[in-house]
């Protein structure tokens, strides 16, 4: 998570008031102090700590999900606090000076249930955490609101003060970005400048251009050797599923242990092989045997799991065949509309979602496809061709060709929406970013944290 983000998001969380956390803290007699002046805005010392302690609490948390590595002193996020409320007063004080800016009626009517429906939570939450007098309906409220208002954890006042500034604030936000266009040379540029980062990316990985075009991932630039598939899958039972995915995973660990053992066996030859022809080569040889001994009962289970896995394929394919024949008779049918059939029959689920519904699995040699599938894939001659049957661990498939991605820079009309957003957004992050700064600049801004202690 980028560190403006989190720090956005944790002054978000803990703004609604100074001290209203439900942790309190404590105030000292020079709570009232300005720590920082923005125009007629302050912020004041008890305020100022009371945002570090909630901060510091909430940094905890993310370190405890692993979105920050260390919870900054309090220094460090006192400096991110004065700069936080530096931004919001600023924007605050500008939006006051701009008249079509104002709240409306309808606005004022919205903020004002935000702040209600806001309020309300957290004297819920005040009465199911603290209150323990037995109280119930109107009281437990009355005693609710009344042990919120004592340990300063805020009034509708402050709720509704805050809503209305939040809504300034996003309305300051979005007059920034009124003057913002995205031209035909601004997106051709941007395709440019994305085409030669995706080319350096997937000329060396082409398979990491399947893996974004089939989770939707905008890309513009396509390596050679890819072409678009549809399939329609007829799904082993549930029943069968199971059996063929425990099979699966038992070949699978089969192999591994195979594989080892023959590692094993092999490096054991070789240490035979490297002895000195006068050694004594006792315990060398009886490394290699018991290796070769291994590597034969490894073997042995590496038959029967494939034996195992192929009589699971089998029986599972044989409780569906008659319905995957009758698919592929539509299928083959002259005039057959694939598609249509392809949602009536089909149970690949991602063949039901955009991108692959519509333009089918983006495949080449290096896919992560299961092998049955991806060589039937690659083995169709022509677009428009439809495979036989095919046999994977997830049931029967039919594939068609649907096309060839041409090789190169993809056609700016193709990713033109995708390009607008992220250009309109850099434009719009740009513009809020220049008007700030200029409308900081021209601000009388001043700041004491020296007065904190920190």
């Amino acid at each position: 998570m980028k560190k403006q983000t989190l720090i956005a998001l944790l002054i978000a969380a803990a703004l609604i008031l100074s001290g209203c956390s439900l942790n309190t803290v404590d105030k000292t007699a020079d709570g009232n102090q300005v720590i920082l002046k923005v125009g007629d805005r302050t912020l004041t010392k008890s305020q100022a700590d009371s945002q570090v302690y909630s901060m510091q609490q909430y940094y905890t948390m993310y370190q405890q999900y692993g979105l920050v590595n260390t919870v900054p002193d309090a220094h460090e996020i006192l400096d991110e606090v004065i700069a936080s409320y530096t931004d919001r007063f600023v924007l605050l004080n500008k939006a006051e000076q701009i008249d079509e800016l104002k709240l409306t009626e309808e606005e004022l009517a919205a903020v004002t249930e935000t702040a209600q429906k806001n309020y309300d939570h957290m004297i819920e939450d005040v009465a199911s955490t603290y209150i323990t007098s037995g109280a119930t309906g109107d009281a437990l409220r009355e005693e609710a609101i009344a042990y919120a208002k004592a340990h300063k954890f805020g009034t509708l006042d402050d709720y509704l003060t805050s809503a209305k500034e939040d809504k300034l604030i996003e309305k300051i936000t979005e007059y920034t970005h009124k003057d913002v266009t995205v031209t035909e040379e601004d997106l051709q540029a941007k395709l440019e400048e994305l085409a030669a980062a995706n080319k350096t990316t997937y000329d060396a990985d082409p398979a990491a251009y399947g893996t974004a075009v089939n989770n939707g991932t905008a890309v513009y630039y396509a390596p050679e050797g890819y072409r678009y598939v549809k399939h329609i899958l007829i799904q082993f039972t549930e029943e069968d599923t199971a059996a063929v995915s425990a099979a699966s995973t038992a070949l699978s660990t089969a192999k591994t242990t195979a594989d080892s053992a023959a590692s094993a066996l092999a490096s054991a030859q070789s240490a035979l092989d490297a002895a000195a022809e006068d050694a004594d080569k006792t315990a060398l040889q009886a490394a290699v045997d018991e290796a070769q001994a291994s590597l034969d009962t490894a073997n042995a289970d590496l038959e029967a799991a494939t034996a195992a896995h192929d009589s699971a394929i089998a029986a599972a394919t044989a409780n569906i065949q008659a319905k995957a024949d009758e698919v592929y008779a539509l299928v083959t049918k002259e005039g057959a509309d694939f598609d249509t059939l392809m949602a009536q029959y089909g149970e690949d689920p991602g063949m039901k979602r955009a991108p692959a519904m519509t333009d089918g699995y983006a495949v080449c040699a290096t896919s992560s496809f299961v092998p049955e599938f991806l060589e039937a894939s690659l083995g169709l001659e022509k677009v428009g061709d439809i495979s036989g049957e095919v046999v994977t661990d997830y049931g029967i498939h039919i594939i068609k060709y649907v096309g060839d991605i041409p090789t190169g820079v993809v056609a700016l009309d193709t990713v033109r929406e995708a390009l607008t957003g992220t250009l309109t957004t850099e434009k719009e992050n740009a513009a809020y970013a220049a008007a700030l700064k200029e409308w900081t600049d021209a601000s009388n801004i001043k700041s004491y944290p020296e007065k904190m202690g920190y």
